[in-house]
């Protein structure tokens, strides 16, 4: 028997679901692109972090710079967004 059943309490979970995916959506919009109209935030970099970049970096065999940028987003902040660009000189 379909439809019968506790579609009450299924509507709620159903809901909060559909706003999450909606939410995660709307994250993955957000951190998509570095544009000019963000705003960069400071941050420290972790030592182990910059280890393991550094070491990817010696894996190019051209003089290159690298430059690590922070977005400041507004769907999960504490979760941050970084963008590593590498410039060959």
């Amino acid at each position: 028997m379909l439809g019968a059943g506790r579609n009450a309490e299924a509507y709620t979970y159903k809901s909060c679901y559909y706003a999450g995916a909606d939410h995660l959506k709307e994250m993955e919009e957000e951190r998509k692109a570095l544009l000019p109209t963000d705003v960069i935030a400071p941050f420290v970099v972790d030592t182990a972090f910059l280890s393991e970049l550094c070491a990817i970096a010696e894996g190019i065999k051209q003089e290159k710079e690298i430059l690590i940028v922070r977005k400041e987003v507004k769907i999960f902040p504490d979760k941050p967004c970084y963008y590593v660009y590498s410039f060959m000189l």
